[in-house]
């Protein structure tokens, strides 16, 4: 799928969430409103490693380009609803077309 094809699908059927990032000894910092799907695991994903409650969220990678790192551990994601996400693990490998990222999947704890 193209750049343009995953845009058009996380205006659709995405949420505009902000992305903060934690550092230690030092105030959090918001970096910026991100495009993001949200959603819970099966059944049989939780029965395969994944804690009950957790969630999958996938960020379209062009709105993370500019953060270094884009997308790592611990970083925040602040839903409209006051919900905060935190992230666990990131998968930069699984939505690329060639050689280019075009979304992080995450696994995500915390208030949904």
């Amino acid at each position: 799928m193209s750049a343009g094809k995953y845009r058009s699908l996380f205006r659709r059927r995405g949420e505009v969430v902000v992305l903060r990032r934690i550092v230690a000894n030092q105030p959090d910092q918001d970096l910026g409103a991100v495009h993001a799907r949200i959603s819970g695991y099966k059944a049989e994903e939780i029965a395969a490693g994944i804690d009950a409650g957790e969630r999958q969220v996938i960020l379209l990678a062009e709105d993370v380009a500019s953060f270094d790192p884009p997308v790592r551990k611990n970083d925040r994601l602040a839903r409209a609803d006051g919900a905060v996400l935190t992230i666990e693990s990131v998968d930069g490998s699984t939505h690329m077309d060639g050689d280019t990222i075009l979304a992080y999947v995450c696994r995500a704890s915390g208030a949904s």
